[in-house]
């Protein structure tokens, strides 16, 4: 390998960089990316550059800790909603407006939620008791 060619592999800036922590979970939709770690969720241009002093933009969204939700299992974007999942619960935010909806396990939600899309009008979730299925609003939150 020639030393002088340029890395194929890049990190986020600095030792306290919020992006060196853990990640429990990623989701890109356009040049967005979601990253999860374990005290916070961060919107990212994820085509922005990276550098020894920036964190690529790097924005923790407030109202989507994951002691909301408990030990992360997923994120997920699309257009209109981000949605941070984890064993006690759901997190979904309205992109445009800023808007929160939480589910919490057992009351609105039969388990943990593994995995879970956003097609169109829908949200399906996949859980350890099957598959639940939630119409989305014009929001892209659910009722």
């Amino acid at each position: 390998a020639d030393p002088a060619a340029p890395a194929s592999v890049r990190r986020p800036g600095g030792t306290g960089s919020a992006l060196r922590r853990p990640v429990r979970a990623l989701a890109l939709h356009d040049s967005v990316a979601l990253v999860a770690t374990d005290d916070a969720v961060y919107l990212l241009n994820a085509r922005a550059a990276w550098s020894s002093d920036n964190d690529a933009s790097a924005v923790p969204l407030p109202l989507m800790e994951p002691q909301r939700v408990g030990p992360v299992t997923r994120v997920a974007l699309d257009a209109r909603t981000m949605a941070l999942a984890g064993r006690d619960g759901l997190v979904l935010r309205d992109r445009a407006q800023g808007a929160v909806r939480v589910l919490r396990t057992p009351a609105e939600l039969p388990g943990p939620v593994l995995d879970l899309l956003f097609p169109r009008d829908w949200l399906f979730l996949a859980t350890p008791q099957g598959l639940v299925r939630l119409r989305r609003g014009a929001d892209g939150l659910v009722p």
